[in-house]
């Protein structure tokens, strides 16, 4: 071998070594590792849940522990993202509380439709219009 082919070779190595810091550097700081360092599950709908129950306290439309309890959540990490937002408007727009609010509103309104006509037979109506966790 000439000193030519042994340079190749320790330059190689030291490429993959370097390549393989990158990818452990990666793999720590990737969602799977940080959620499984927090214990979170991302397979199991909680970020949604975790929404959901903060939206429906943000709206007034349910209590805290309720709202945390119904939806398998803790109730201090529920409040704690609620402490972050102190004004109506933090939810305001597109974000998930307030189309979810909308929802509720716009299911309530039409059950009071529905029992005002006295037409509650129609009940596929309303349940097509509830939300899916309300």
């Amino acid at each position: 071998m000439s000193d030519n082919d042994e340079m190749t070779e320790r330059e190689a190595e030291v490429i993959d070594e370097r390549i393989e810091e990158v990818e452990d550097e990666s793999r720590r700081h990737s969602t799977e590792e940080v959620a499984e360092e927090l214990g979170v599950d991302l397979d199991d709908g909680h970020r949604r849940r975790f929404a959901l129950a903060a939206g429906m306290v943000a709206c007034g439309w349910e209590s805290l522990p309720d709202a945390a309890e119904r939806r398998d959540v803790d109730p201090e990490d529920v409040a704690r993202a609620l402490s972050r937002h102190q004004f109506p408007e933090d939810y305001s727009g597109r974000r998930w509380a307030e189309r979810h609010c909308d929802d509720v509103e716009i299911a309530a309104e039409r059950a009071e439709a529905l029992d005002d006509a006295g037409n509650l037979e129609d009940v596929d109506d309303l349940i097509d219009d509830l939300p899916d966790d309300a």
